[in-house]
């Protein structure tokens, strides 16, 4: 068995931490790609500490962690490995974030991306997954998201690419987050789909969605689905854990439904119960 590992190391002071995770893979052969951005001298030489025969590939800040990540594709020979990892930094999360109706703050969803191999043992856990022949993608079900209605563009674009690469699929599922360990065949379309690091749209705070990274997000798993595999979680999901989710929909459904607080063109903060007009307030300009 043999690994490909990629690192995307934006924020070079989580090093340590992703070195940590790393170390799940002692006795394990694997061939470790770093993409950094302009990464310190002393950041490389920790690299390098820890696997003097790390690729070390410097890249634009565009694409996020995506574009990185396809150019590691495009200079590996996957026909070498078994199973690729993709991991890259993310920030402990300062404001509370939604995803399936679950909250996230802090590092919960870091912890959740990188749970599959969180420790030695958790890592033998999922690669045993993958004795399952159906099984082509391992995540958390947290993160195992259905494409809806957000970001229609990016799901657009999704499915319009995957057509270009012979491909089509009606589990359009993907792995919210793009932290996961898949089956290095699978991705053989992505490599050759005719895509460079330029196509990707330079970072911008104000694009939250519909980039080209978005689109690649989804095909991580839409790729997976159209080669009759599965991505499966390395938790199970409870028959509790579901009557919970379920639970919570609803709930915020009927919050949804009761109260709704917005704010209009007018810079005026409008709160409605039952979509009738209570009350409302200017905004103070910044």
């Amino acid at each position: 068995m043999k690994i490909l590992v990629h690192l995307h190391l934006f924020y070079q002071e989580m090093l340590p931490e992703m070195l940590t995770l790393l170390r799940s893979l002692d006795g394990y052969e694997y061939d470790l790609f770093a993409t950094v951005v302009n990464a310190a001298p002393e950041t490389l030489a920790e690299l390098r500490r820890f696997k003097p025969d790390v690729t070390v590939i410097d890249v634009e800040n565009r694409g996020y962690d995506v574009a990185p990540f396809i150019k590691v594709l495009q200079l590996a020979d996957l026909n070498r490995y078994d199973y690729v990892i993709k991991l890259h930094t993310k920030q402990t999360l300062k404001r509370r974030a939604w995803l399936k109706n679950i909250s996230f703050v802090g590092d919960g969803w870091r912890k959740l991306l990188v749970g599959f191999m969180s420790s030695p043992e958790q890592l033998r856990q999922t690669l045993a997954l993958f004795r399952n022949t159906e099984t082509g993608m391992v995540s958390h079900y947290n993160l195992i998201i259905k494409a809806g209605r957000e970001d229609r563009l990016a799901n657009t674009r999704a499915d319009k690419m995957l057509a270009e690469m012979g491909l089509q699929t009606k589990e359009r599922c993907f792995v919210a987050g793009t932290m996961f360990i898949v089956r290095a065949e699978l991705l053989l379309p992505l490599k050759e789909y005719p895509c460079r690091m330029g196509d990707f749209e330079p970072y911008s705070r104000e694009k939250s969605g519909g980039t080209l990274a978005h689109v690649y997000e989804r095909l991580f798993g839409y790729v997976v689905t159209a080669q009759g595999k599965k991505i499966v979680s390395y938790r199970t999901e409870t028959a509790a854990v579901k009557i919970g989710h379920l639970l919570r929909r609803i709930i915020l459904t009927i919050g949804r439904t009761i109260l709704q607080v917005k704010v209009n063109r007018k810079n005026r903060l409008i709160v409605k119960v039952f979509k009738i007009p209570l009350c409302s307030w200017p905004l103070k300009e910044k």
